[in-house]
């Protein structure tokens, strides 16, 4: 009984840093579960912006 009433006193004590590592590993399980080409596509679209920016603005160079 007493370990049960201690590991609520440690969950409500160490509440915050629980709420972040949970959110964190919400996070990465999510952006585990995404496939390959959605990564793919994403970086795609990410260098197609990043020519455009490029030739745009000349002092990058």
């Amino acid at each position: 009984m007493s370990a049960i009433r201690h590991l609520a006193w440690a969950m409500r004590r160490h509440a915050s840093w629980l709420s972040w590592l949970l959110i964190v590993f919400g996070i990465i399980l999510v952006l585990l579960s995404i496939p390959k080409w959605v990564w793919i596509t994403l970086i795609g679209f990410g260098l197609i912006v990043l020519g455009i920016l490029l030739k745009r603005r000349r002092f990058f160079f």
